[in-house]
């Protein structure tokens, strides 16, 4: 149970390392935002990454992420992987070298999209679909990318994800994880997810090129699960990827509150959301399995309704027919302390976002739901 720096409220929906209600963020973000930008500057120091991203009025910018960090000579980018040295924006990895794992997940997988995909349902068939239904015998390829562009403070993969940039491994090249994949007839579908494939998205893009162009005639979807913080000059190229291997782009919509998001994952989900927006026209291209597919996780006292319907809104407007899951939160990280979500919760965001014009809409997670 925590108690709120900004209007005193002491909840259980109040973070206790986080010290400020979820209302506060929106109402009262000249007090609040303050506060959160201490508590990550305090959460980022223990993993060895910049407190925030980096605006140093003479640095370089980099642009390999909407991120935009400008970086003075010696300074590390947020997301660990880029820094200046001698006034160059140079990367800490050889070129065509990933931090990245995989392993081998038999569908039907636990991927957040496995309800509308090709491989959990057989959508597509038999033009992306080895089967009619799920696909099973088969399996995806899930690609873990050990560095990130957010820092959300109720991250459900932080140890990996943390722990992989700070030892900048394991490491794999392009070509060897494309052929690894390639080599297994078993794989169906490679999905790409972290962490965040947007921090490493050239690693993504130049492996995904290697697939396309070794896997023949064979169905081998390139997906990829991301929060959209994407460079746009990547996003047309691995998007035409995915769209014409019958695979798709889930993204992980956090909150429609600036505020909030900042507050919570601490860097601007702007281009994120303006990416989502510009895939408009090519979502239309193919109708099944759908291409753009979106979440958001739900978290007591932060993420609610009014959050949901907002988000729910910018998705209609894309497509009212883009698959959407609701993803009940689990408490860790640093929103430990935080309750699981109780189904009334869940139910209200569901309804939140059918009348925004949604009309496929899904509670996931509901093992984590109290």
């Amino acid at each position: 149970m925590g108690t709120c720096a900004v209007c005193g409220k002491k909840s259980p929906l109040v973070s206790s390392f986080l010290s400020v209600c979820g209302p506060c963020f929106r109402e009262h973000p000249d007090e609040a935002l303050p506060i959160a930008k201490r508590a990550h500057e305090t959460a980022r120091k223990r993993i060895g990454l910049p407190a925030s991203v980096p605006r140093s009025p003479a640095g370089r910018e980099c642009t390999m992420c909407p991120n935009r960090c400008r970086l003075q000579d010696g300074e590390k980018g947020y997301c660990g992987l880029f820094s200046n040295q001698n006034g160059r924006i140079t990367r800490i990895l050889e070129e065509g070298v990933g931090i990245a794992s995989y392993y081998k997940d038999p569908h039907p997988t636990n991927c957040v999209a496995s309800w509308c995909c090709a491989g959990g349902t057989g959508a597509g068939y038999p033009a992306y679909s080895v089967s009619r239904g799920t696909e099973v015998g088969w399996a995806n390829a899930a690609v873990f990318l050990g560095s990130c562009t957010y820092h959300c403070l109720f991250c459900q993969n932080h140890d990996s994800w943390t722990q992989m940039i700070a030892s900048r491994s394991p490491r794999i090249t392009d070509r060897q994880l494309a052929q690894e994949i390639l080599d297994d007839p078993d794989y169906t579908c490679v999905c790409w997810f972290g962490g965040c494939p947007s921090s490493q998205i050239e690693f993504v893009l130049s492996a995904s090129r290697r697939i396309a162009e070794g896997k023949g005639d064979r169905i081998l979807r390139i997906c990829l699960e991301t929060n959209g913080n994407i460079e746009p000059r990547f996003l047309l190229p691995i998007s035409r990827l995915s769209l014409d291997s019958g695979g798709g782009l889930k993204f992980d919509l956090k909150f429609h509150s600036p505020h909030l998001q900042m507050a919570l994952c601490g860097a601007s989900n702007e281009q994120a959301i303006e990416n989502f927006r510009s895939l408009k026209t090519m979502n239309m291209e193919r109708r099944e399995p759908p291409f753009l597919r979106a979440s958001t996780p739900v978290v007591p006292g932060y993420v609610d309704a009014q959050e949901i319907k907002g988000l729910a809104e910018l998705v209609a407007e894309v497509d009212p027919a883009i698959p959407y899951s609701l993803l009940a939160f689990h408490p860790c990280y640093l929103m430990s302390d935080l309750p699981r979500c109780s189904m009334n919760l869940m139910e209200e965001c569901r309804q939140a976002a059918l009348s925004a014009g949604l009309e496929r809409v899904r509670i996931g997670n509901r093992f984590l739901i109290s």
